[in-house]
Formats: C-alpha cells, sequence, structure tokens
C-alpha cells in the first residue's frame, strides 16, 4: 500500500512538474494501480505457490521414534527360588529413524535405523545390559510407472500447466487493461483538442462582434449582422460549456482505467502527440493473424489448459491400468547381548517380492476417464473458437485502421480547403462583398473540420492499438516485468 502511495505521488509530481500526462505516464499508472491487474497478479502468485506445492510427495520425509516403556515378568517357582524374586522388571527403549524419497521415475526407497534396549533393573540379577541395533534399506520399482507415469508426476505437471493458464491470464488481464488505458487517453486528449478549438472559436468570435459593434455604432454596418454575431457568439459559448464537460467525463474515465483514486483534482493536460501509420496498404492481414496465434496470451492459456486437460485424461487412464510392482529389501542387523562396535556385523537379510493388482469393474475410474474426454474436446473447441475469433478481430481491426486513415487523408484536405475559404470570406467582409453570415458559416464550417480532423486522428489512434491489441503485441514481457510497446502505440511502420 505504501508503494501505491509513493508511485501515485510519483506520477503526479512528474505530470505537475511538466503540466502534462503523457501515454506513456497512464499506462504505468494501470500497470501499477490498476485493480483488475493486481488481482490477477495475486491470483498468479497463488498459483505459482500451488504448483510448487505439487512437488511435496517428491520431497524426503525423515521420521523419527522414541519409544520408552516398563515390563514386568512374573516367575515360576524354580526362577523365583534361583533368583530370590516374584519377577523382573525391565525398560524396553526404542529409537528409529525413517527417510523416504519418492522420485519423479516412481522409484520409492526407505531407509531405516533403529536401536532396541532393554535394562535389567532388578537388583539381584546380574543379567548384562540387551541391545539389537539394525539399518535397512528398501526400494520399490513400480513397473507400469516406469513404463509409462507414476500419479505423482503427473499431477505436478498439471499444476505446472495449470499456473502457466492463469501466469497468461494475468498477462491477457494487464494487455487489455493498457489497452482500455490507451482508447481513454487517446478520447481524453481528443475532448482537450476539442475544447482548445471551441475556445479558440469563442475568442474570434467575441472579437468579431466587438469590431462589428464599433463598425454598427459609426453606422457602417447594420445592427442585425450584430445580432447574427452575438447568437453564433452564444453557440460558441454552448460549445465551450459542452467540451469541458467532456474533457471532465474522458479524465474520469481515463483516472479508472488508470486505477488512481479520486481526490477531487482533475487530471493533467494530456502531452499533444498523437499516433501516425506508415503504408497502410502494406499490412499483412495473414502476418498479423499469425502473430495474434503466437502471441496473444489467452490463446497461451487455452494451449496450457489443453495441456493440463490432456495430463488430466492420461491419468484417468493410469488409473484403468493394473499395478506391477517389484520390490528389494536388505536387512543389516546387530543382535549381540552387547553393544557392537560394528552394529551390522551379525545379521544379513535380503527380501525381494512382487505385487500385482488390477481393478474390477472401477465405475467410478472409467466415469471420470468420460468426463475427461469430454472436457478435453470442449477446450479444443474453445481454442478453435478463440482463434477463429483472434483471425476476425484482427482481419477487423486491420480493415478499421486502413478506412481510417483514409477518412483521416480527406479530413486534413478538407481543413485546407475550408482554411482557405474563411481567408477569402473574411477579405470578402473587409472589401463590402461578403455578408457577415457568410463568413460565419465558413468559419462554421472550418471549424467542424477541425473537429472531424481531431476525430479522425482519434480514430487512427484507436485502431492502431486495437491492431497490437488483437495480434497480442501491445504489451511485452521481460521476467516478472510488464511494459507497454509505447513505440508501436505511437507508430506503426510496415515497411
Amino acid at each position: 500500500m505504501v508503494f501505491k502511495l509513493i508511485l501515485l505521488l510519483v506520477l503526479m509530481a512528474s505530470t505537475t512538474c511538466a503540466d502534462e500526462l503523457s501515454l506513456e505516464q497512464a499506462i504505468e499508472s494501470t500497470l501499477q494501480l490498476q485493480a483488475d491487474i493486481i488481482y490477477s497478479k495475486l491470483s498468479a502468485e497463488a498459483s505459482r505457490k500451488a504448483s510448487e506445492g505439487a512437488r511435496g510427495p517428491f520431497d524426503h520425509i525423515l521420521s523419527t521414534n522414541v519409544e520408552f516403556s516398563s515390563a514386568q515378568t512374573p516367575l515360576d517357582e524354580i526362577e523365583q527360588q534361583l533368583y530370590n524374586r516374584d519377577l523382573i522388571k525391565t525398560e524396553p527403549q526404542t529409537y528409529g529413524l525413517t527417510l523416504t524419497k519418492l522420485t519423479r521415475s516412481g522409484i520409492g526407497i526407505e531407509t531405516t535405523a533403529s536401536v532396541i534396549s532393554s535394562n535389567d533393573i532388578s537388583p539381584a540379577l546380574t543379567q548384562p545390559r540387551e541391545a539389537s541395533s539394525s539399518i535397512s534399506v528398501a526400494i520399490n520399482f513400480p513397473i507400469f510407472d516406469l513404463i509409462m507415469e507414476n500419479t505423482n508426476t503427473t499431477n505436478e505437471k498439471i499444476a505446472i500447466e495449470s499456473n502457466k493458464a492463469i501466469i497468461n491470464n494475468y498477462f491477457f488481464q494487464a494487455s487489455t487493461s493498457v489497452y482500455q488505458t490507451a482508447l481513454n487517453y487517446w478520447a481524453y486528449l481528443a475532448a482537450y483538442e476539442r475544447l482548445l478549438i471551441y475556445k479558440d472559436n469563442e475568442k474570434n468570435t467575441r472579437k468579431m462582434l466587438s469590431d462589428f459593434e464599433k463598425l454598427v455604432a459609426n453606422g457602417e454596418r447594420p445592427k442585425a449582422d450584430a445580432n447574427q454575431i452575438k447568437a453564433n457568439l452564444a453557440v460558441k459559448l454552448g460549445q465551450v460549456v459542452s467540451g469541458e464537460k467532456d474533457l471532465m467525463t474522458m479524465g474520469c474515465e481515463l483516472a479508472k482505467s488508470m486505477g488512481m483514486p479520486y481526490d477531487g483534482t482533475n487530471l493533467p493536460r494530456p502531452k499533444s502527440l498523437w499516433a501516425h501509420v506508415q503504408d497502410p496498404d502494406t499490412l499483412e492481414v495473414d502476418d498479423f493473424v499469425q502473430r495474434a496465434f503466437e502471441h496473444r496470451y489467452d490463446i497461451k492459456s487455452l494451449e496450457s489448459v489443453i495441456r493440463s486437460t490432456e495430463l488430466m485424461l492420461e491419468s484417468s487412464k493410469r488409473i484403468m491400468k493394473p499395478d506391477l510392482n517389484f520390490y528389494v529389501k536388505a536387512n543389516y542387523s546387530d543382535k549381540g547381548p552387547h553393544v557392537s562396535e560394528d552394529v551390522i556385523d551379525n545379521a544379513k537379510t535380503y527380501t525381494a517380492g512382487v505385487v500385482f493388482s488390477t481393478p474390477l469393474g472401477n465405475s467410478s475410474a472409467k466415469s471420470d476417464l468420460a468426463q475427461k474426454e469430454i472436457a478435453l474436446r470442449q477446450r479444443a473447441l474453445n481454442l478453435a473458437n478463440a482463434k477463429r475469433k483472434a483471425s476476425y478481430d484482427v482481419a477487423s481491426s486491420i480493415n478499421e485502421l486502413t478506412q481510417n486513415l483514409k477518412a483521416y487523408a480527406f479530413s486534413i484536405e478538407t481543413v485546407t480547403l475550408y482554411k482557405e475559404s474563411l481567408d477569402v470570406e473574411e477579405k470578402k467582409l473587409k472589401l463590402g462583398m461578403s455578408t457577415v453570415l457568410d463568413v460565419i458559416n465558413t468559419r462554421e464550417n472550418y471549424q467542424n473540420a477541425l473537429v472531424a480532423k481531431i476525430e479522425n486522428m482519434r480514430q487512427v489512434a484507436v485502431a492502431l492499438a486495437g491492431v497490437l491489441y488483437d495480434a497480442g503485441d501491445i504489451i511485452s514481457i521481460e521476467g516478472d516485468r510488464i511494459s507497454a510497446n509505447l513505440s508501436a502505440l505511437y507508430s506503426l511502420s510496415t515497411n
């Protein structure tokens, strides 16, 4: 929480110093503060811990045991006369140590060491302390697990693939949030530049009215023309109010996508830098579709889900198979009356055996196997549908980018022509060859052309972001760091 506050202060300080907000700063805030990204990151961290836990069956297991007991053995008549006692009291003590290990191949190893001693505590007896020490090693070879794969190893692989799926979901959420922030940023920039146009036109109209009122006062122009300018000024004032409202609305949407808390202040003005694209006709849809198949994190996640389901299916098939285990065991022990210096010198035991088992009926396993087969088919359909959708998304976004670039080119030409027309009408008005209404209408057309140009620039920037998002190239992953491909968001060169 402290880190988030520090980051927010740094972000606000940087934007305050420059008095403008860049797309890079907006995206960086999104990656650090956006709740959906943080939640997905926590899910990925939890999944990583779960996948680590799947290694548990292969950990070494060390167990120890210590046992103390007290025994009383009644004596018969002859022993009572011999030892002059009714019974013998002893205190047996057992100390054991066991280390087990399951390998990923399925081979199990168990090593055991133990010491058993029994002390005679009857003062009338002179029997020495008895002790027995032993060490044994047992190895189990699951034949079918060695040929195929044991369940624990399969479960570990399932956990790893599931973890990959969740991590890729986290990356996909990050790319989606970055994409949404980019869209909101371009909308915020467009609203800001539209407001500048409205304010500039309101200023020019106000100046025009002031100059014209002087001519009316001198009797050089009719008052009715001044009323037309006043009416047009009222329209311009309304546009400024509407523009300010749009700017605040777009700013709030951008702040929300950035994950910033509401503090009652507006965002700094956006940096006036638009995206541009070179040679849009050279964009190859098939190339971008292939990139989407390889780079999109939602598709990668589905691929991991399919691999996980395939492993689950193999695990279910394994349960249907018989088991054949071959085991060997070696035991070395000292059973002398005294603790020997060499505890494994007196006795050696070797054991080998085979255990075979096979399921009979096993309706539960058959049902589980059938469900896993259906689940695999369902997930395969999901992946195919995701790729199909990605193909259409890429083709649509590239077509949208191409068309928006054409519209943008026409808007530039329109702005140029209306600017020339406005200059001509203003000169004609000064010469008395045109009317105020002609100038107002031409200026209105020029303003609309400027606004349309801004909207076309926004649509180009949005379409470019859409191409990157649909192709899976809007973000880059380096280790644990996620960063946006800012250069591509501003310029896509297809040469």
